[in-house]
């Protein structure tokens, strides 16, 4: 089984997405906020890949997305936010993917399928 780190600061998306994820065979550990999402990168070691919002409280998501390179740089990371792609991209410059959350849980369920299943990278 797969697992993801959830990181988003709103209670819902992540009830949203967890269920979704879960459904579809994936384990989930949420995070709504830096010391669950740090905590959660410290004591889960087979994590496969992390869902990142951006704007977060305390620490925004390029401190967070920072923290998970350096503490695995072979995690993928996907950054899930209410800001267009290109805005995304230019925020969080080395994400593996980026969704806009008004997308649709269908194109997230793609992506997350396809970089939560590849080979680990430099692996």
């Amino acid at each position: 089984m797969h697992k993801i780190l959830l990181v988003d600061d709103d209670h819902r998306i992540r009830n949203i997405y967890k269920m979704l994820l879960e459904l579809e065979g994936f384990e989930v550990v949420d995070a709504g906020d830096w010391d669950a999402a740090s905590e959660a990168l410290l004591s889960c070691k087979d994590l496969d890949l992390v869902m990142l919002d951006i704007k977060m409280p305390g620490y925004s998501g390029d401190v967070i997305f920072d923290a998970v390179h350096l503490h695995n740089p072979k995690l993928r990371v996907i950054v899930s936010s209410i800001y267009p792609l290109e805005e995304q991209k230019r925020l969080i410059l080395k994400a593996d993917d980026y969704f806009d959350k008004s997308s649709g849980v269908e194109t997230l369920l793609k992506k997350v399928k396809r970089l939560a299943r590849e080979p680990v990278r430099g692996g």
